[in-house]
């Protein structure tokens, strides 16, 4: 079974266009999953425990971040602000 990548954003075409991109990109390393709703990623990440996550900014408050660490293996935060 492939690794698990799951993608999480308020911005539902980004998702799905991102998600469809990697899909391509890694064809049969990763079984790629995406959500535009923070309960059904969790639920997902829950049962299935994904080996990467990459959540937009913004999408979890602290209780529902608290949960996906315990979760996902590797978190990787989405985000549009550059740092200087």
């Amino acid at each position: 079974m492939a690794d698990i990548l799951a993608i999480c954003d308020k911005e539902p075409v980004f998702v799905q266009i991102f998600a469809e991109y990697l899909r391509k990109k890694f064809k049969t390393e990763w079984e790629v999953q995406a959500f535009d709703k923070a309960d059904k990623f969790l639920q997902m990440a829950e049962e299935h425990r994904p080996q990467l996550s990459l959540i937009g900014e913004g999408m979890l408050d602290s209780y529902q971040l608290q949960k996906l660490l315990e979760c996902s293996q590797h978190v990787i935060f989405l985000s549009t602000k550059r740092r200087k």
